[in-house]
């Protein structure tokens, strides 16, 4: 699958349009955008997002690799659950060298300010520091877009 393709997938599957070149991007990370991918050092670790059925034996080992839009509502759960760091290509920054190969990197820092939000809504970090971070950012990207219409 291409970049855009499971950005769109991501989105399909219920996840924050916010994170959808990053989620892309781990996808990269994990199996290099295989859909049916699985892992050789880990067999309960299956599909595009890698996810482990030993952790998440709810889901499918089966349709984890042959259904790609199963596989991104499996991640979509795990995000709602784990937010970023479930992810090994998120927490060891490999997921970084994908986005930027995409040439989602220039789309994703004209976002960023919205991305700085997703990341505070994530559940890891505490409601306190979600509102500390959301509001003056939220803010900030409504000037910019003011000024940018006038």
């Amino acid at each position: 699958m291409t970049f855009p393709d499971l950005e769109a997938l991501w989105i399909k599957a219920g996840g924050p349009p916010a994170l959808a070149s990053t989620m892309a991007a781990i996808a990269g990370a994990e199996s290099t955008f295989g859909t049916n991918v699985n892992n050789p050092s880990n067999p309960n670790v299956k599909g595009i997002w890698q996810i482990n059925t030993a952790a998440w034996p709810q889901f499918d080992a089966q349709r984890l690799v042959s259904d790609p839009l199963y596989n991104a509502q499996a991640a979509v759960y795990v995000y709602q659950q784990q937010g970023l760091t479930a992810w090994e290509g998120y927490t060891n920054g490999t997921w970084q060298s994908f986005l930027q190969s995409s040439g989602a990197s220039d789309s994703w820092a004209a976002n960023k300010t919205a991305g700085v939000v997703a990341h505070a809504q994530a559940s890891e970090w505490p409601v306190a520091t979600q509102r500390l971070v959301a509001v003056p950012v939220a803010l900030a990207l409504g000037w910019m877009l003011w000024g940018a219409l006038h």
